[in-house]
Order: structure tokens, then C-alpha cells, then sequence
């Protein structure tokens, strides 16, 4: 789905979300960002820096400022990748049908997620290019890896669109949720701490 940058009409609530999107080089992440936000999908080369979309859409009565940030997937910008994390609220992990070994280095981002990012950033598994004939990896490991790190599976394919919209949209909804756990959270401890 295409979003308009300037067309939403400004709303009381504001919120900004930066989700960053980690994970093996050639996994899609870039074609899941472009299908989002353009609509389109090309094959497209292997990210070598930091890219950055901006754009803004309305959800929950939110006019909600989101950033999407795509990253180089190969070994030699690990070092590099947390410094993005940093005031985050989300992180979005890929891996891929064609790549078993795709999964394996999600375990790897995740603990470095847990190890630089906020503890309340919200962490998702996609796992994309669910188009392929044949999956390298079956239901029972992607549930396996979610279910022991905690965090939702999403299935989408760039290429034909399936799944994007709702993924990201999930993600965003989860963040919001979040935002408000946390401000409400806030309250009951200055509350708390008014009545000592």
C-alpha cells in the first residue's frame, strides 16, 4: 500500500515510531519497506549502508510519524547496526524462505537487540518470500524460535504483497499499546510517590 507524506490532515495525538529492520543480507528487507510504503516490488541490490523512509498515516486516532530503517545485512556492519537501535520502539527482525541459515542469524540479532536497544522496544520475527515453492524453513522452527525468545511471527512475501500491510501495521499497533503501558505506568509511580 502507498502512503501519502503530506496528505494527513494533523490530529491532537502525536506519535513518532522508529522501526528498524535487521537481519541476513538478502532477505528482503528493503523489497518489505519498498512494498509498503511504494507499493512496488523490484529486484533490488544488496543494501550497503543505512537507508531511511519516512511517511505518515493515521492509525488509532494517532497521526503517527513512522520511520523505517533498513540496514546492511552483511557480517562486516554488525558492529555498526546497534548504534540505530538507540530511541527506537521497534525492531523488526527478517529472515527468509530461501536462506535456512537466515534464522540462525536472527538468534544473533536478537540477543544484540536485547543487548543495545531499549528493554521496551517491541521485537518481531518477519519471515518473508513465503511466495517460494519451497520453504527452507518449516512452521514447527520459526514457532520453535518465537515461542522460546517470546516475540510474534509474521509471514510475508515482497514480492506479491502478502502479508506487508498488516505486519507492519501489527507492529505499529504494538507500540502504541506499549507507549501507552508505559505512560500509564508512569502515572501510578508519581502518584505513588504524591501519597508517601
Amino acid at each position: 500500500m502507498y502512503y501519502q507524506q503530506d496528505n494527513y490532515p494533523l490530529q491532537t495525538k502525536e506519535q513518532h515510531i522508529k522501526l528498524v529492520f535487521v537481519g541476513a543480507s538478502a532477505t528482503g528487507k528493503t523489497s518489505i519497506i519498498q512494498r509498503f510504503v511504494y507499493g512496488v516490488f523490484s529486484e533490488l541490490p544488496t543494501t550497503l549502508s543505512l537507508a531511511l523512509e519516512k511517511l505518515q498515516l493515521e492509525r488509532n486516532n494517532y497521526n503517527v510519524h513512522l520511520q523505517l530503517w533498513d540496514t546492511a545485512g552483511q557480517e562486516r556492519f554488525d558492529a555498526i547496526t546497534p548504534t540505530y537501535y538507540r530511541s527506537c520502539q521497534a525492531i523488526a527482525i527478517v529472515c527468509s524462505g530461501d536462506q535456512r541459515d537466515s534464522l540462525a542469524k536472527a538468534q544473533f540479532w536478537y540477543h544484540q537487540v536485547r543487548q543495545y536497544a531499549d528493554e521496551n522496544v517491541q521485537i518481531a520475527l518477519i519471515y518473508n518470500k513465503i511466495d517460494l515453492m519451497e520453504c527452507e524453513l518449516s512452521d514447527s522452527i520459526l514457532n520453535q524460535f518465537t515461542q522460546q525468545y517470546q516475540i510474534p511471527l509474521f509471514k510475508t512475501s515482497a514480492k506479491t504483497g502478502e502479508g506487508i500491510e498488516s505486519t507492519i501495521l501489527s507492529i505499529v499497533d504494538s507500540c502504541q499499546v506499549n507507549e501507552n503501558d508505559s505512560k500509564q505506568e508512569l502515572v501510578k509511580i508519581q502518584r505513588s510517590r504524591c501519597c508517601q
